[in-house]
């Protein structure tokens, strides 16, 4: 199995005055939209293609029957309109200090503004100021507890400037809804800013609390954290976030301290004991296949971890994955993987999970889907103003059309 995947992979903060800002209006000094400044032939609603992408089926509705109507912004098929608009002290306070929030004001597909929003910038690499492409984090509850848009408190809103295909993410997110992989949703948006166009974003679920309750409704009192380049054999903590840290906190350093200290030979029953080992052999066995060079299995990278209380299990959950669906030559460095490989047992496990994924990519006829995801995101691909790549849509058609095949050869 080691030889296998090393053939596959070479191969291929607060405002002053914020109490006085307006719910239902804009504030004092911000710019008025400008309705006029979407062009008439891009539709606002375009072909259905493919299934909607969470992985809960009854996503819309809490266990305690509060409807949570943020449906509309995952639906297959819609490109939305979302309109920023932020005065010129936040602008020069973005500038200065991109992560620091300001108040901001958004308009979602010519809906009456919602006001006040927390706005600031995100990313690392793919980190971009005002003047090119930013990326964003909306926080629609941040001066107000009890704000909500259509039930949710925070959007993330990803530039893609490093995916020539504006495709990666939305399709890597659609397979873990339909592999069962724990996964945030994804959607398209073009954001406009003070009304001039920045381009298309996908909008991605923001990994918090109502993404656990979503996917774990029974058992949503654990942990969330980010990995930040660390990996479970890493004893410094620091290398593990807090996003949310729970009521039923489990120990994040007593999980790396197990892993430590398991030999090889029983590394399948540490995993069984520790992990949701049928979510994590799936999830490795999509970043192989879809040859991904920047997630868990080859670069310990772009995850998150849930700990679950009641179940006593940790799941992985990936994220940033704009860059799967490439030839890499990259080999394992995950160190679950790596134990994974080193026992039989594991390795047989992980060897049918890979045949599996495979089986279901033929079976959704992942090229066909891909086409026509292409066909209506390839135009506003190339028809964004701030892109910084070429569109490279045929590229990606490519490498998913011949990929099984390739899997299985090797």
């Amino acid at each position: 199995m080691g030889r296998w995947i090393f053939l596959c992979l070479s191969g291929c903060s607060s405002p002053p005055g914020l109490h006085e800002v307006p719910r239902d209006g804009l504030r004092d000094g911000m710019p008025d939209k400008t309705p006029d400044d979407t062009p008439d032939d891009t539709p606002d609603e375009q072909a259905v293609v493919g299934p909607p992408i969470p992985f809960r089926t009854d996503w819309d509705v809490r266990p305690d029957g509060e409807s949570i109507s943020d449906a509309f912004l995952y639906r297959e098929g819609i490109v939305h309109q979302l309109r920023l608009l932020v005065d010129d002290a936040g602008l020069d306070s973005l500038g200065d200090a991109p992560e620091i929030e300001v108040v901001a004001g958004l308009d979602v597909n010519g809906e009456p503004g919602t006001y006040p929003i927390a706005l600031r910038l995100k990313g690392t690499s793919s980190f971009r100021t005002l003047e090119s492409k930013p990326a964003f984090k909306i926080d629609f509850h941040e001066w107000d507890p009890t704000a909500r848009f259509h039930g949710i408190k925070r959007l993330t809103l990803n530039n893609m400037v490093q995916d020539p295909t504006m495709l990666h993410e939305h399709v890597y997110y659609w397979l873990c809804t339909e592999l069962g992989i724990p996964a945030p949703r994804h959607a398209y948006a073009r954001v406009w800013l003070n009304g001039e166009e920045l381009g298309l974003y996908g909008i991605v679920e923001t990994m918090d609390e109502q993404f656990v309750n979503r996917g774990w409704p029974d058992d949503d009192a654990g942990p969330l954290y980010e990995a930040v380049g660390g990996d479970f054999v890493d004893e410094r903590r620091e290398k593990f976030e807090v996003e949310e840290v729970g009521s039923g906190l489990l120990a994040i350093d007593a999980l790396v301290t197990t892993v430590l200290a398991t030999p090889p030979d029983q590394f399948l029953a540490m995993l069984e004991t520790h992990f949701d080992l049928d979510a994590l052999l799936t999830y490795w066995a999509l970043d192989i296949v879809s040859s991904n060079p920047d997630g868990y299995v080859l670069n310990h990278n772009n995850y998150y971890v849930y700990g679950a209380p009641l179940a006593g299990k940790w799941t992985l959950i990936p994220s940033g994955v704009d860059r799967s669906f490439v030839p890499t030559p990259r080999q394992p460095v995950g160190a679950l993987a790596l134990g994974c490989l080193a026992d039989p047992d594991c390795e047989a496990l992980l060897d049918v999970r890979i045949e599996e994924v495979a089986d279901t990519w033929d079976r959704l006829d992942v090229p066909a889907v891909v086409t026509a995801l292409q066909s209506r995101i390839g135009p506003l691909c190339e028809a964004d103003p701030r892109r910084e790549r070429e569109c490279r849509g045929d590229e990606l058609l490519d490498f998913i059309g011949h990929r099984t095949e390739e899997v299985r050869d090797r």
